[in-house]
């Protein structure tokens, strides 16, 4: 997508220009049975059915996240229920999230008649938001790794919205929110033995490419999931997917397998090849651009590495300005120049000579390669797991830039975008225009936005403009990870 605007002062602390976001898929399954044509909103309403709780009007089974369907009816309960083996032992907290009135309920072990409320809603809160109401946080509960539980939440739905998710923080800390299933099996399913439904299939690639090995099990219960190379476990390389990230010459004919396991049985799956093409192609300039007046940010097309010898000899600019020092950025496909004498909204030429890249063979990039750039006041700047390389800034008068960009979305606890950026501090004025909006996408937004950081669930407030199908529309979080509504 693309942006035109104008702006006599910049957004700030953060100017973002943003967009599209995906969560990752999980095994495992919960039971979800609803009572349709129940009115009310109190959890009282659906207790005191005659439906409940053996006469639910549908049944189906969850297999990604610990979350019901969101705004699907009016006057119904539900309740979401199955039996989680803990995956570490140490104190877990809970939360729900619901509209209207839920109830969180866990028992000391895997049967339902030792089941105690831990977290409820009294009232309702916005799709995963978890912060509305003290009740909806349990208390530190201890788990033993490896001891099965039941657990089931229940929700009451009126009129409008509704929503039930649960999210835990696990004794290493990790937040998962809504839980994902993979340790779940769904109440009434009797656990099996690992069984592999999806092997592994062998992986060619670029050098200095990326690698992906996934295997599938579809067994009651979940299982374990533990990666090895050359027959021997890697560490730290669990899940039902292993990424090896760059892939280097070395790996070329290495093997992979993955290893599954659980309390009643275990299996590996088929060992198979990795094969890497070596990399032959010199690296590339893919853009120059400043941030402030004194640095210059290369973004090559790969990795490189920055030969010894005086960096002026490397890195040459004109007008005057001065080469200090380079650095490889925050990732080895980004050279940090520092220089002496930028002027703003300024062209300038970048010489470069002596880049090779960290393949096997070092391929070396075309003598006295040439870019031009214009110092800007916006810079490019990765959001939540996004290719920043997407976020293309141009400069076209001064105050005025063109931005290409591409993303996830700026919505929920967690943001995910592609944006242009000036951090700012202490008051000031702001005029913005948006000159012109090209509609790529059927749900393409886009934003100017004040934010107070760059982290994924950082406070902002925003105005949004989209297609047609999606209209103008403001949004803000008020606090590190909390929802972001529409208004």
């Amino acid at each position: 997508m693309n942006w035109k605007f104008q702006t006599g002062a910049i957004l700030g602390r953060w100017v973002l220009m943003a967009i599209l976001g995906l969560l990752p898929v999980h095994g495992g399954t919960l039971l979800r049975e609803v009572f349709s044509d129940i009115p009310g909103v109190t959890l009282d309403a659906l207790t005191n059915s005659p439906a409940y709780p053996n006469k639910p009007t549908s049944t189906n089974i969850i297999t990604d996240f610990f979350e019901a369907p969101t705004d699907v009816a009016e006057n119904y309960g539900q309740r979401l229920r199955g039996i989680f083996t803990a995956p570490l032992s140490g104190k877990y907290t809970f939360w729900i999230a619901a509209d209207d009135y839920a109830g969180l309920f866990l028992s000391t072990d895997a049967s339902p008649e030792k089941v105690r409320w831990i977290a409820g809603v009294p009232g309702w809160t916005p799709p995963r938001n978890w912060n509305n109401f003290p009740e909806q946080q349990s208390l530190p509960i201890t788990l033993v790794a490896g001891s099965r539980y039941y657990i089931e939440a229940l929700q009451k739905e009126g009129g409008g919205g509704d929503n039930l998710a649960v999210r835990w923080v696990r004794p290493d800390g990790v937040d998962e929110g809504p839980i994902p299933l993979d340790n779940f099996v769904a109440w009434g399913l009797k656990p099996e033995a690992p069984r592999i439904s999806q092997q592994p299939v062998a992986v060619t690639v670029d050098e200095r490419g990326s690698a992906t090995f996934t295997v599938g099990y579809d067994n009651p219960g979940g299982a374990e999931v533990f990666w090895k190379r050359g027959g021997t476990f890697i560490p730290n390389a669990t899940g039902m997917s292993y990424t090896v990230d760059p892939v280097r010459w070395v790996d070329n004919g290495a093997s992979f397998q993955a290893f599954l396991t659980n309390a009643l049985g275990s299996t590996q799956s088929v060992s198979v090849t990795l094969t890497v093409n070596p990399d032959t192609v010199a690296p590339e300039v893919r853009r120059v651009y400043n941030v402030g007046l004194t640095n210059v940010v290369i973004e090559f097309s790969e990795a490189v590495a920055i030969p010894g010898g005086a960096v002026s000899d490397i890195f040459r600019m004109d007008g005057g300005v001065t080469v200090r020092s380079a650095a490889l950025g925050t990732n080895p496909s980004l050279v940090v120049v520092e220089v002496q004498g930028l002027v703003e909204s300024t062209r300038y030429r970048l010489t470069i000579n002596g880049i090779r890249d960290q393949s096997a063979v070092a391929n070396l990039m075309a003598a006295n390669t040439e870019r031009e750039f214009f110092t800007t006041e916006l810079v490019p700047v990765n959001l939540g797991g996004n290719d920043a390389r997407a976020t293309m800034i141009q400069w076209v008068a001064r105050g005025g830039f063109d931005i290409s960009a591409r993303g996830g979305d700026i919505s929920g606890t967690t943001d995910s975008a592609g944006f242009a950026a000036q951090s700012l501090t202490g008051n000031f004025d702001l005029r913005v225009r948006v000159d012109g909006l090209t509609v790529t996408d059927p749900y393409m937004t886009a934003g100017l936005v004040v934010r107070s950081g760059i982290e994924a669930n950082a406070p902002f407030a925003g105005a949004f403009a989209g297609s047609p199908s999606v209209g103008c529309f403001f949004r803000h979080r008020p606090f590190s990870g909390a929802n972001a509504p529409m208004t």
